[in-house]
């Protein structure tokens, strides 16, 4: 107790020269005890070190100027009464004081707030945090917690204070408020002064951050359900499907048929094609666990196969009645139980074929009485539908019923991945050659001899790659971008004018990225490998902003698993944003020094995104993105 009493006889110097007037009373009229500052404040007022001023009020909103501060830091360090040399400037010798410590490294201004101006939350952290320093040898490394992600507006704090706040705020000595937003341009109170003083003195006041959002490395996999008419371009596309298993959550694949495939490729037509591939991916298992431990068992995705409707009756061009009902199948029956488990997050289904099982499962669930109203909108709410063009009448019958399910129709996979793309070096024979024979089990599957994967671009999207296309439709993807009229129906965009350009431009990307999962599959050696830059940004992926804000982009920890060289590009995406305004990114290369100022012409209610690409320098290079959207207010 002598030891916390000498302390707040240090603060009582500190505060009655430069912030209140002594005025000794127990209770201030503008303190109650319902306040957050009151117990701090009342604990000094108790010790008869801290007094209000002579109306009675405490003022605790009053701000705080930046020469006031520094003193009480200075001061409870350990020097307290500093004599002016300087009467006309009283501050002076404290200021001197603090450039000795190492407190401040210019006299002038600190970080370019005058003296006598009132101190901002985020520099107020920082010399809390060097003043803690030097009186507690307080350490912390503020860039090793997940606590970054909490701020909402960690985008307008200073880079250069960042790692100031993180440590203040990960310590307790300065805490966040309610909606655990910082304010770091916003002025520091009298109160807020007074507890950040007290809590630099004692340890145990403080209030460490405690996380409870989830983080960039634990955001959760897209559920997925994929249907499969098992043609040749399929059973190709579900080699590179299997490849990226690790990167969704696969509910179930389910054997369909379609105009193309009348009877389909399964069980039913002795075609045991799927049981195969997967059991070639299997016995690439132990491979790709070195590279990425959640790969799902071989056994777990055999036991995900159900069979769809394959009645080539129910897919009949000619026939305006082949739509449901049609009844029920162990796939249908599937697609209503992942629709109606308690796992809310939504449900991408797939359509490499006919879409006539989604249909059945869509009709049980709205007309047949036996599902009520609210199963029904519960499952139409997390229910997706991403096919590749229609390929039976069930496409136009699911968005005439069921108009509140989002469904995607993609006619942009035909020159990109299906049967009319270039065949380039990214997509001909040399590739197939060069990176799937010879790269284990599961590549040995590949059906053709180039790229030709019609159904790829239904589950590109559906990637973990930062993108966040799978979250809506307009964001865009390795998959595609997709525009509505109504809020439903997507079709593909025509950036630059053609569907085509939003899936071309990825296709290097993704080729590369799927060449290096072929190297993952053909070797026990993690270092023999290529692996993914992982980026760590250092603050959410949405927030709100204001015309004039200035926004401080960084991701300190981001890296490379390899030890890579890597480039960092941040880039805006005007082709999803909703404002026709464009933004300078300065510093556009640099992870912790990048800022733009939102232009006065954004309109609120507009979004504003911005992609951080980080790519590496190895062959197959690999990219990774983080994409931020600014909600203007």
């Amino acid at each position: 107790m002598k030891k916390y009493i000498s302390f707040f006889l240090i603060l009582f110097i500190a505060m009655s020269t430069t912030v209140c007037t002594p005025m000794a009373q127990e209770e201030f009229s503008d303190l109650p005890s319902s306040h957050w500052a009151y117990s701090n404040t009342q604990e000094l007022v108790n010790m008869n070190v801290i007094n209000g001023y002579p109306d009675g009020f405490f003022y605790p909103n009053q701000k705080v100027t930046a020469e006031q501060y520094l003193k009480m830091v200075v001061s409870v360090i350990g020097y307290p009464d500093l004599s002016a040399t300087a009467p006309k400037f009283w501050a002076k010798p404290y200021i001197n004081k603090a450039y000795e410590l190492g407190l401040i490294k210019d006299t002038s201004t600190l970080h370019g707030i005058p003296w006598s101006d009132a101190i901002t939350r985020e520099v107020a952290a920082e010399l809390a945090v060097k003043g803690d320093f030097i009186l507690h040898g307080t350490t912390f490394d503020s860039f090793q917690t997940d606590m970054l992600h909490e701020i909402p507006d960690v985008y307008f704090i200073d880079n250069q204070l960042k790692p100031s706040v993180y440590t203040a705020y990960a310590t307790g000595v300065i805490t966040g408020y309610e909606d655990h937003s910082f304010n770091p341009k916003g002025f520091l109170t009298r109160a807020e002064a007074s507890t950040i003083i007290v809590r630099i003195i004692d340890t145990s006041k403080r209030q460490p951050y405690t996380q409870t959002t989830t983080t960039a490395s634990e955001l959760s996999k897209t559920r997925v359900i994929a249907m499969t008419d098992g043609e040749g371009d399929d059973r190709a596309s579900m080699v590179r499907f299997l490849f990226y298993a690790n990167e969704m959550d696969i509910e179930a694949i389910i054997q369909t048929n379609s105009y193309y495939q009348l009877d389909g490729n399964s069980q039913t037509t002795n075609q045991y094609w799927l049981e195969d591939v997967i059991e070639a991916y299997g016995k690439d298992l132990n491979n790709l666990r070195i590279h990425d431990p959640s790969y799902p068992d071989a056994s777990t995705l055999l036991d995900k196969l159900y069979l769809g409707d394959e009645n080539r009756e129910n897919v009949d061009e000619d026939d305006p009645n082949a739509v449901p009902p049609f009844g029920s199948t162990p796939g249908s029956e599937r697609i209503i139980e992942v629709l109606l488990d308690d796992d809310p997050r939504p449900v991408w289904l797939q359509a490499w074929g006919g879409l006539n099982t989604a249909a059945e499962a869509l009709y049980e669930l709205k007309y047949s009485g036996n599902y009520s109203d609210a199963e029904y909108k519960r499952a139409a709410d997390k229910a997706r539908i991403f096919s590749i063009t229609f390929q039976d009448n069930s496409g136009d019958y699911i968005r005439e019923h069921f108009p509140e399910v989002l469904l995607i129709r993609s006619m942009s996979f035909d020159d990109t991945y299906g049967y009319t793309n270039k065949q380039d070096q990214w997509t001909g024979e040399d590739w197939v050659t060069k990176y799937l024979y010879n790269h284990g089990n599961l590549a040995s599957r590949y059906t053709k001899l180039s790229i030709l994967e019609g159904d790829t671009p239904s589950f590109l999207n559906a990637f973990k790659n930062g993108l966040r296309a799978s979250e809506n439709p307009t964001y865009g993807g390795w998959g595609g971008r997709f525009v509505t009229k109504d809020g439903s129906y997507y079709s593909d965009v025509k950036d630059g004018g053609s569907i085509y350009t939003a899936v071309e431009k990825y296709i290097p990307l993704a080729q590369n990225d799927f060449a290096a999962r072929l190297d993952w599959a053909n070797t026990d050696s993690y270092t023999e490998a290529n692996h993914h830059p992982v980026i760590e940004l250092d603050g959410p992926r949405d927030f709100s902003a204001k015309p004039g804000d200035d926004i401080e982009l960084s991701a300190r920890n981001s890296y490379d698993p390899d030890e890579d060289d890597v480039t960092y590009t941040w880039y805006q995406h005007k082709e999803a944003d909703t404002t026709n305004t464009s933004v300078t990114i300065q510093n556009k290369n640099s992870i912790t020094d990048a800022y733009f100022i939102i232009p006065q012409a954004v309109k609120a209610g507009e979004t504003i995104h911005i992609i951080l690409e980080a790519r590496d320098h190895r062959s197959p290079q690999l990219t990774r993105y983080e994409r931020l959207i600014i909600h203007v207010e």
